[in-house]
């Protein structure tokens, strides 16, 4: 729904533009049946550029995910007392989280109900003039159809090839003009401007440069028939007098062209005003190219959203390679490999598997692997090479949809490391793609490992040991879920007003332990984001309803969790 209202307000703005450059330039002008197309071109694309999306950029395989929300099913690791219970971020938008409808909401609302009364005006104007049509006594006239209405109703239209007139004018030689006027408009298809013009109107209906736009295609058909007329009577003067003996009446079908449509005032001017310049005229419409070439460039066309610099060129995927007992001290330094075995022990990681590969420029190496809901996964990248790295991690499921990380420009050194954990509790188990990129296409050699983190435990064991699973989780306010809480949360937390005033956004990690007396105790912003940002999650978890407390053979228990905040404008 929100792309719809964007796009209609792009096409407004169009629709904006070219209404103005009408009225300022092209008005005036006699060149009616030009003035006619523009308005029909300006209509056409204002409602169709907007849907196009024609990238300029290169074509991205993968898409990748802006920090935010998928991020937050990562979480980095350095060390044991970094591992925590991983709770879905709570997401705090600009509006105010007490309402249940954000604006957007709102404003949709109000548009949908806008454009259903419009569309069923429309549909009961179209209907009456059908019926209309279907009921009256009709009478062939070549390729139009008289349509005779009540002697009460005075006023001549036409509709298509239909022309509506009382049966007292239909041979009286003082509406012959009028007659013909209503043949030249059925001849021109100028009902067809009019749906067309009217159905803009259903979709523009907030817009009042629509109505002027109608207004302004009314005028010049008007105009242009006008001439028409003029040039096959070549008696100006009746088909004045006609104008002026109809100026009083303006009862008209909506969908129709009647004579006294429009203003005759303006009529008479324009039948009786000198011609301009026509190079003044043509410079004119010149000067339209620029304003949709600028426009369609604006609204129909983006950049890719992918990573520009990874899709410079056109990369291909090589093989991992299985590290083994023979390529330990050969391929990977045996110092590596101890190194990382022992940490993952020390956490009780359980290793899945072990892979290695060397690779730069035009490469990157990937693998799919299998992920089963319900599990902390651990992926760890391992840098062996020399020099300076910028190779990241990117997991992507069967869709292509990025679940990776962005590029880190400062992983700088040997053997540093990279953690994420990936809690697989809320996705479904399937084969994912793990794939190795260097966003600067530098030499990498690098080994990464998969973990299964299920035996995380407790921080320490003494007096006040703080647990990660204990046997019988926390329980918030008193029946309610790790949900209920989430919402509570984000309905206690309020975006702070400097933040939004300064476009401050971002991510903050929150660390906190309910006690055995059930309340929040040593909040800690783990991974921060601005200071205002920090204080405003830390603060939304104040007031907040009580926990049952966790239990470790039967005795209530310190237990840590983490809940991701995520601030988005």
């Amino acid at each position: 729904m929100d792309s719809f209202l964007f796009h209609n307000l792009e096409s407004a703005v169009c629709i904006a533009c070219f209404t103005l450059f009408y009225f300022i330039f092209l008005r005036k002008e006699h060149c009616f049946g030009i003035n006619r197309l523009f308005l029909l071109l300006s209509m056409t694309f204002a409602v169709v550029i907007p849907l196009l999306n024609i990238q300029l950029t290169g074509h991205s395989s993968v898409s990748t995910a802006s920090p935010g929300i998928l991020d937050a099913s990562f979480q980095q690791v350095s060390s044991l007392k970094e591992n925590i219970i991983h709770l879905n971020p709570v997401v705090i938008g600009e509006s105010s989280n007490h309402l249940t409808f954000s604006l957007i909401h709102i404003l949709s609302i109000l548009y949908l109900t806008g454009l259903a009364i419009h569309l069923m005006l429309f549909v009961w104007r179209l209907i009456r003039l059908l019926n209309r049509i279907s009921k009256s006594e009709k009478i062939r006239d070549g390729r139009h159809c008289f349509v005779i209405i009540p002697e009460s109703d005075s006023q001549i239209c036409s509709f298509f090839h239909f022309i509506f007139i009382p049966q007292k004018h239909l041979n009286q030689d003082e509406f012959k003009p009028v007659v013909d006027h209503e043949k030249a408009h059925a001849t021109a298809l100028h009902s067809l401007d009019l749906m067309i013009t009217e159905m803009v109107i259903v979709v523009q209906w907030f817009n009042p440069l629509a109505y002027l736009l109608r207004k302004a295609m009314v005028e010049n058909h008007e105009f242009q028939v006008d001439r028409e007329v003029v040039r096959s009577q070549r008696n100006k003067i009746n088909y004045l007098q006609s104008i002026l003996n109809q100026w009083v009446n303006h009862h008209y079908f909506k969908l129709t062209s009647a004579f006294s449509h429009s203003l005759s005032k303006k009529r008479i001017l324009m039948l009786t005003k000198r011609k301009n310049n026509p190079l003044v005229s043509k410079a004119k419409l010149l000067a339209a190219i620029p304003l949709f070439m600028l426009l369609f460039f604006f609204f129909a066309c983006s950049e890719n959203s992918g990573n520009q610099t990874m899709q410079k060129e056109k990369k291909e995927a090589i093989a991992f390679h299985q590290v083994t007992q023979e390529n330990i001290g050969k391929e990977i330094p045996e110092s590596l490999y101890q190194s990382y075995h022992q940490k993952l022990g020390q956490k009780g990681e359980q290793v899945l598997f072990e892979l290695y590969s060397e690779f730069e420029g035009k490469e990157y190496p990937q693998a799919i692997v299998r992920m089963e809901k319900n599990n902390m996964y651990g992926i760890h990248l391992y840098n062996c090479g020399e020099g300076r790295t910028t190779s990241y991690i990117e997991i992507t499921d069967t869709s292509g949809n990025s679940l990776g990380t962005q590029p880190d420009p400062n992983w700088v050194g040997w053997q540093e490391e990279k953690s994420f954990y990936l809690d697989l509790g809320m996705m479904e188990t399937a084969p994912y793609q793990v794939t190795i990129k260097d966003s600067k296409n530098r030499s990498n050699k690098v080994v990464l490992v998969m973990t299964r983190a299920t035996s995380l435990d407790t921080v320490g064991r003494g007096k006040n040991d703080v647990y990660l699973k204990p046997d019988q989780m926390p329980v918030y306010n008193g029946n309610g879920s790790l949900a209920d809480f989430r919402e509570d949360v984000m309905k206690n937390i309020s975006y702070p007003s400097e933040a939004k005033e300064k476009q401050i956004d971002g991510m903050v990690y929150v660390k906190f332990v309910v006690n055995e007396q059930g309340t929040i105790e040593d909040k800690e912003i783990m991974t921060g984001a601005h200071p205002l940002l920090n204080q405003a999650a830390l603060e939304g978890l104040d007031g907040l309803p009580g926990w049952q407390p966790g239990m470790v053979e039967g005795k209530p228990v310190k237990t840590q969790f983490t809940i991701p905040v995520v601030f988005r404008l």
